[in-house]
């Protein structure tokens, strides 16, 4: 993760996590979250890089070969959503190996809920990928080549999956007018 001058380019600081990096970091409130395949979310300090805290959203310690590197068979590959000083995120790729969905105290990183239970039903989609999307009472979650699930904001229950054959969903969407539109890039 690098910081850079907007006014240079030049490298004000940088931070190595135990695993590459797929989505932007989010920044709020002078800090800096960012998901990594190493299984974890860091909130760094925003004028130096130090880090606040790091929270573990594996399900385990086991590592897998994935592009060349070791990651975490649980890694982050969703944006990390600061919303009302909550952030959201969500961890594993594989519904067989098990996923799971969180909401942290953004100042402290301390759990509010954790479902690791959304994709323990038979062939399951429920795979998050992409920048989450937030309502004022649902979490909208990318799952990669299916349509978004919805998620319960205030405990994390799955309320749905909207899943319609021969529909692509895709790791990018937006909300607009209180529709939910997705699509591949």
């Amino acid at each position: 993760v690098y910081a850079l001058d907007a006014a240079t380019g030049q490298v004000r600081w940088s931070v190595t996590t135990g695993g590459p990096v797929r989505l932007a970091p989010t920044v709020w409130r002078g800090k800096v979250y960012v998901g990594s395949d190493d299984g974890f979310v860091y909130c760094l300090r925003a004028d130096d890089g130090k880090e606040r805290w790091k929270f573990h959203g594996g399900l385990g310690r086991d590592k897998l070969l994935g592009s060349g590197k070791m990651v975490s068979l649980w890694p982050v590959r969703t944006g990390v959503l600061i919303d009302d000083g909550v952030a959201y995120f969500g961890s594993g790729i594989f519904p067989a190996e098990g996923v799971a969905m969180y909401a942290v105290d953004a100042e402290d990183g301390k759990l509010i809920w954790r479902n690791d239970s959304c994709a323990t039903a038979p062939q399951s989609r429920i795979s998050p990928q992409g920048y989450l999307l937030a309502s004022n009472d649902r979490l909208f979650v990318p799952l990669g080549r299916v349509s978004p699930a919805a998620f319960d904001r205030n405990d994390g229950r799955l309320l749905y999956e909207a899943y319609i054959e021969h529909i692509i969903g895709g790791t990018s969407a937006v909300l607009a007018g209180g529709e939910l539109f997705t699509g591949t890039e």
